[in-house]
């Protein structure tokens, strides 16, 4: 069975009360800068493109990609986490404090202090002794992220490697046990994006800022609209996709994939583009958004109401294939593209009734993507 999408919660918003919290807001909307080419930028350790996502919706989503490609995730998610953590803490603006007295209070502050806005939680230490210690990650947001940036961010302020496990509630804390490890492993190094963007435009966009209703809940735990969110950086996503592919060669692509990858070479990566972009298009199904579209220039305002408020890309060009709803879009950037495109299926169904395939093309234009009827329509 695949992850029905629609036991997602409605939030329940009560228009009496403030949902905004002005302090939270501010500081995200100062550290997270949207740019008009549809993504959001951290305005520190490295400017990392950012995705703002329900913590139910990702956790949903990743049960629906896993039920796709029939493998357990959670393990490969969690070192790509600490993996991505890792280079992200190795910025030059990411330098622990080491005061004199306290020093593991105020590095745990520091920690957390960025936890905070990334909606991740709060990471706290319950022992630390013979070089092992036992961390708790309180109201974290998803167990195998929570684990992977607890032990890097633990051998970030001891300078040193561990071996980690965790275990988790099922609720909002995972317990993350670290031993000392010994062995030479060397540090972690920037990733390739496949679909690198060429001329993407990183000015800072106009209009309200999408982080701009964000309530605070608790340390570490914000929401929007009454959901709790989270962030997942690109670097994560590309590092996660990297540590899957190697598990898909006995594994069969659909045999009639709704999406068309030109370019795209290695039959692992195939596998797990369709994966992602099917998960993406149920999630989009399962939200229940209504998509209005008369003319192919509605679509810049789709893809800024439903791609650019989350993080996901842009739609700067539009133009029309066919009578039946056919669309040619144009994109100057992509956090990922079957992430982008997946929702972007989701949106044309939900606008024409049916369901449709995607084309995807790189070019020097950005990403070019053509979404067509996924049967043929017949002539009267």
């Amino acid at each position: 069975m695949g992850v029905d999408f629609r036991e997602l919660p409605v939030p329940i918003v009560d228009e009496s009360a403030d949902e905004r919290t002005t302090w939270l807001a501010e500081a995200l909307e100062q550290r997270f800068q949207p740019t008009l080419s549809g993504l959001i930028l951290e305005n520190r350790s490295r400017r990392p493109p950012t995705y703002f996502v329900r913590v139910s919706e990702f956790e949903l989503w990743l049960g629906e990609v896993e039920e796709n490609l029939q493998l357990t995730l959670g393990r490969r998610l969690a070192h790509a986490s600490a993996e991505s953590e890792e280079w992200r803490q190795s910025a030059a603006d990411r330098t622990p404090p080491k005061p004199f007295f306290k020093r593991q209070q105020k590095q745990l502050a520091w920690v957390n202090e960025d936890l905070e806005l990334r909606g991740h939680g709060k990471l706290e230490v319950l022992s630390d002794e013979g070089g092992r210690a036992t961390l708790l990650v309180r109201d974290r947001a998803h167990p195998a992220i929570a684990a992977g940036i607890a032990v890097s961010m633990w051998e970030r302020i001891n300078n040193q490697r561990f071996r980690f496990h965790w275990t988790d509630d099922g609720t909002s804390e995972s317990l993350v046990t670290l031993e000392l490890d010994s062995r030479s492993i060397p540090a972690a190094e920037a990733v390739v994006v496949e679909w690198a963007d060429t001329e993407r435009n990183d000015a800072e966009g106009g209009g309200e800022h999408p982080l701009t209703l964000a309530r605070h809940e608790g340390p570490g735990n914000w929401t929007i609209d009454g959901a709790r969110m989270m962030s997942i950086t690109q670097d994560l996503m590309v590092r996660f996709e990297e540590t899957t592919l190697p598990h898909l060669t006995d594994k069969s692509r659909n045999a009639e994939p709704n999406c068309e990858w030109i370019g795209v070479a290695d039959a692992e990566r195939l596998k797990l583009w369709d994966a992602i972009s099917e998960a993406s298009r149920k999630r989009f199904i399962a939200s229940g958004e209504m998509v209005l579209v008369g003319e192919p220039e509605h679509w810049l305002h789709v893809g800024h109401r439903f791609l650019s408020r989350t993080g996901l890309g842009g739609v700067k060009a539009a133009e029309s294939l066919d009578e039946h709803g056919g669309v040619k879009l144009t994109l100057e950037a992509a956090f990922h593209p079957a992430m982008t495109i997946g929702t972007l299926l989701g949106a044309w169904e939900r606008a024409e009734a049916r369901p449709a395939t995607a084309v995807w093309s790189k070019s020097r234009a950005g990403h070019i993507v053509e979404l067509r009827p996924q049967h043929d329509i017949a002539e009267v």
